[in-house]
């Protein structure tokens, strides 16, 4: 139900008129009062097996069909809870990290190769050091793909820079380009 009320007032503010007026609307129809569909309840009680107006001791008779059985679980959850519980503020106000974990846990020893002495390993780093050498020199380095590019319309804007020129290669540089083709 809607009701509106107006009112017209003079210049002075007291009213000279009023209108009221009122409007209904019905429910909708799905609320409204129907009769029983006797022949698509007998069709749906054929199609599942039921019957049309049992008896009242039959509403509550067991069907013998297999239920499930429900269980709780709730219990054992809370006290897992309640065990992690402390677990959980010992880390939080340890301020563990993984790496501090990590040094706690033991780890098996695993056969280490024969240590060197000083001379030895420097004898191997300079070897190594000469291997890469021979390689950069052996095979210099391969130009980067230039891309094609496609003239710019003129503009009044002056051109950028060019960038700027590569450091001359020294054996740093020789070092990581070996590593990078031995990768390929």
């Amino acid at each position: 139900m809607y009701l509106v009320q107006a009112a017209a007032l003079d210049p002075d503010g007291s009213a000279f008129g009023a209108i009221s007026g009122g409007l209904v609307v019905s429910y909708s129809p799905e609320y409204g009062l129907r009769s029983t569909n006797e022949a698509l309840l007998s069709d749906l009680a054929t199609l599942t097996g039921g019957t049309i107006e049992p008896a009242a001791q039959e509403l509550f008779a067991p069907l013998g069909q297999r239920v499930g059985q429900v269980r709780e679980i709730s219990l054992p959850l809370i006290w897992l809870a309640l065990i992690l519980l402390p677990f959980d503020i010992a880390l939080r106000r340890l301020f563990m990290r993984p790496r501090d974990i990590a040094v706690m846990v033991p780890r098996r020893k695993v056969a280490s190769a024969p240590t060197l002495n000083a001379d030895q390993r420097m004898e191997r780093l300079r070897a190594a050091r000469s291997r890469a050498q021979r390689a950069a020199v052996e095979r210099p380095p391969q130009p980067a793909a230039v891309p094609v590019e496609t003239p710019a319309p003129p503009s009044d804007d002056p051109p950028p820079p060019p960038p700027p020129a590569p450091a001359p290669a020294d054996s740093v540089a020789n070092l990581l380009a070996a590593k990078q083709r031995r990768k390929r």
